[in-house]
């Protein structure tokens, strides 16, 4: 999914075993997060991008 929809691949992230607003874990690219739960779970995945992570470079 992060691949497909943000474009960047596993190389480029850092995986933490923690995450934020009750998420068990997850992926970190400068200043996105990803932020993943365990299959059974029915929260979803949440995407926050702040800062530098919301722009586009031309």
């Amino acid at each position: 999914m992060i691949t497909k929809i943000i474009g960047l691949t596993p190389e480029h992230l850092i995986f933490e075993e923690h995450g934020l607003y009750g998420y068990s874990a997850m992926y970190i690219f400068s200043n996105i997060q990803v932020m993943v739960v365990p299959v059974s779970s029915n929260l979803g995945t949440l995407v926050e991008m702040k800062g530098q992570g919301c722009r586009t470079s031309s």
